[in-house]
C-alpha cells in the first residue's frame, strides 16, 4: 500500500491531506485501525516542508460523523456544537432550519396585529409562544435539558384540557376546521399550529430521544406547544382576545 511505504512504518498522530488528494477505502482503513486523526488542508498542493508539526497541530473543526479533522469550514458543512460540523443537510440542521422559519412567521404574526393596531392581549401571548420557541432551539444546540415550564401561565394538564374540552372553557365547538370566513388571524395562528407539529416530526428523526434526555423533553414542549396553539384558536374564536370577533 503506497500509504504504508509513505509512512515508513511510523504512526503519526495526525496525517495530512491536501484539498484535492483522495484518500482510498483501504487507506482510510488503515488510519483509523491506526487511530490517526485525518486532517484535510484546504490547499491544491502543499509539500512536506509545508506540513504543519505533529507538536503544533492546525487543529480548527472536527466532522460530528467521523472525527476528520478540518483547517478551513467546508461551505457545504455547518456547526453542530462547539467545532464540530455536519453537513447541511444534517436532520439536527433541519430541524434548527424548521424552527428558524417558525419564529419568522410568528413575528411576521405578530407585525400584521400590531399594524392594526389591536388584538394587543393576542400579541403578548404570542410572544411568549415566540420565548418558548427560543428555549426550544437554544436547548438544542446546547444540549441542555430544558425546565419544565409553564405556558401562558398553565402547566401541561390545564393546556391539554382546554384543548381537548374548548367547548367547557370558552364555548366553541370541540374540532373546529378552519375555514377563510373565520379571518386572516385564525388562518395565520393555524399555520403556526401546523409549524409547530412539523418542528415536532423533524425533532422526532433528528434526535435520538430514548438517548438523550435533552431530546425528550424538546419534543415534549413541541407537543404541548401545538396544544397552546390549538387554545389560542379557539380562544379567538371565543372572542378572548378582541372585542371584534373576527378581527
Amino acid at each position: 500500500m503506497f500509504l504504508r511505504d509513505e509512512l515508513k512504518g511510523k504512526t503519526p498522530k495526525v496525517y495530512y491531506v491536501p484539498d484535492q488528494k483522495i484518500l482510498s477505502p483501504a487507506a482510510k482503513e488503515y488510519l483509523s485501525q491506526k487511530k490517526v486523526k485525518v486532517v484535510y488542508i484546504d490547499k491544491e498542493e502543499v509539500s512536506s516542508e509545508e506540513m504543519p508539526s505533529e507538536e503544533e497541530p492546525r487543529k480548527t473543526y472536527e466532522d460530528y460523523e467521523t472525527g476528520a479533522i478540518y483547517i478551513e469550514k467546508p461551505e457545504a458543512m455547518t456547526q453542530i456544537i462547539d467545532n464540530q460540523l455536519v453537513y447541511k443537510n444534517h436532520p439536527r440542521i433541519v430541524f434548527r432550519g424548521k424552527m428558524d422559519s417558525l419564529q419568522a412567521f410568528i413575528i411576521a404574526t405578530q407585525a400584521e396585529i400590531y399594524s392594526k393596531d389591536s388584538l394587543s392581549s393576542l400579541l403578548k401571548d404570542l410572544d411568549e409562544v415566540l420565548s418558548v420557541s427560543n428555549s426550544i432551539l437554544r436547548a438544542e444546540v446546547l444540549e441542555e435539558v430544558m425546565p419544565d415550564m409553564k405556558i401562558l401561565g398553565l402547566t401541561a394538564d390545564e393546556v391539554r384540557e382546554r384543548s381537548h374540552y374548548p367547548e367547557k372553557f370558552f364555548h366553541i365547538k370541540q374540532m373546529t376546521l378552519p375555514h377563510y370566513k373565520m379571518g386572516l388571524i385564525y388562518a395565520r395562528l393555524n399555520q403556526i399550529r401546523t409549524m409547530v407539529r412539523e418542528a415536532e416530526v423533524l425533532a422526532v428523526q433528528a434526535i435520538d430521544i430514548r438517548r438523550e434526555p435533552w431530546g425528550a423533553r424538546i419534543v415534549l414542549t413541541l407537543n404541548r406547544l401545538s396544544s397552546v396553539m390549538h387554545m389560542m384558536m379557539c380562544m379567538y374564536l371565543a372572542n378572548k382576545y378582541s372585542k371584534s370577533q373576527w378581527g
